[in-house]
């Protein structure tokens, strides 16, 4: 997700805390190098196509709760990356999808957005 960079970079700190997003899977933008954003949140009320088969609608944007916040298996507890999502992103992370054609994901596959729906 491009927006785990852009949390990353007013996280300020080097550990991403990406390891606290444990419940979906990540999409790497082509430009990643560009200044860090959260191209998600156009993706709202639109289709993604993702490798051959797989077609997702984009419903809403995750809102995250201070579950990311509190310590589980390996991690400590940390009160900051909640309070950095809301600064940077109003605490949104992340996207809702409904799966209109399900598919096998494979690492590597591309994923367009499409038309909106």
């Amino acid at each position: 997700m491009p927006g785990l960079l852009a949390l990353t970079a007013g996280y300020g700190h080097d550990r991403t805390p990406v390891v606290r997003f444990p419940d979906g899977r990540s999409i790497s933008a082509d430009d990643a190098g560009s200044a860090p954003r959260f191209d998600e949140d156009e993706w709202i009320g639109r289709t993604l196509a993702i490798g051959a088969d797989i077609v997702v609608r984009v419903r809403k944007p995750m809102i995250r709760c201070i579950m990311v916040d509190l310590s589980r298996a390996g991690l400590a507890a940390d009160g900051h990356v909640l309070d950095t999502l809301g600064r940077v992103n109003d605490t949104k992370l992340g996207l809702v999808v409904d799966v209109v054609s399900p598919g096998a994901l494979r690492l590597g596959d591309p994923v367009r957005v499409a038309s909106r729906t």
